[in-house]
């Protein structure tokens, strides 16, 4: 039998590319996307909409997998928005409350519903890969919510590994890639603040962390041993991921790469 994958945010960058490669390698894909005018015909062909603010619609999109006996393999959680940009204090605060939906509680209601639907008939277990952001060492200014949630999802990578160990829970900070989400960005302008002239930059120099990359590593942590990666959160710009260094070290320490407060035990 094909092994399958459930890409959400297939119309993403990242999501697209991810989802090529699994084609490539003869996985069954299943995608899901908030806007039309952002995904392929191809990206098309194999989604559904699915905006995760929507109840309706993720309940839709579950009832479809379960219709079609879609036993994933895969679970890939790709989309996400970085809106509303600005200070806390002078955002609109229903619109921040909504980015929540988005990013975090919109994922995890529909992982809820999908989880019972994975592959069980299997040695292999099935695997989930969440995306992180900016945020879990420093304080992005003019991007709370979008930070926050992101950082919510790593936590409940961890959580998620704890309670459920047949299944490999990861969560994958990509860095600065080169995807539409940054559009966000220069809309925003000055309520980007500083940001808003970084991304300029990047945009300008072509300076991102190659979508080759991003995809290598999402494969290794979705393919790679549960016993080493799972509840873990993991850079594409900053971890070597197949050295075997790094491996024997997250055997050792189950504390690395999970979020911790830095120097709990001084004096």
């Amino acid at each position: 039998m094909r092994k399958r994958a459930i890409i959400i945010g297939i119309s993403s960058g990242i999501g697209e590319a991810i989802a090529k490669a699994l084609l490539a390698q003869g996985y069954e894909v299943m995608g899901s996307y908030r806007a039309e005018k952002n995904i392929s015909e191809q990206m098309k062909s194999i989604s559904l909409p699915l905006d995760t603010i929507s109840c309706d619609d993720i309940q839709c999109f579950v009832d479809c997998v379960k219709e079609k006996n879609f036993a994933w393999d895969y679970l890939i959680l790709c989309s996400g928005t970085m809106e509303p940009i600005g200070a806390f204090e002078k955002i609109d605060i229903d619109k921040w409350a909504g980015s929540f939906n988005v990013n975090l509680i919109g994922l995890m209601r529909l992982l809820h519903g999908l989880l019972p639907l994975r592959n069980k008939q299997k040695i292999c277990k099935s695997s989930v890969l969440s995306l992180a952001g900016g945020g879990v060492n420093g304080a992005p200014v003019n991007y709370s919510a979008y930070t926050l949630a992101k950082i919510g999802l790593i936590k409940m990578t961890e959580l998620l590994a704890a309670e459920i160990p047949d299944v490999n829970f990861i969560n994958m900070g990509p860095g600065w890639v080169d995807t539409l989400i940054h559009q966000e960005t220069i809309k925003a302008a000055e309520n980007a603040g500083q940001a808003y002239a970084e991304t300029q930059r990047r945009l300008l120099e072509k300076e991102f962390v190659p979508m080759d990359k991003v995809v290598e590593s999402a494969l290794t942590l979705l393919g790679g041993d549960a016993d080493i990666y799972s509840g873990r959160n993991f850079s594409v710009a900053s971890d070597q991921l197949d050295s075997g260094a790094l491996q024997e070290a997250l055997r050792e320490d189950p504390e690395m790469y999970k979020l911790r407060r830095h120097k709990n035990e001084w004096q």
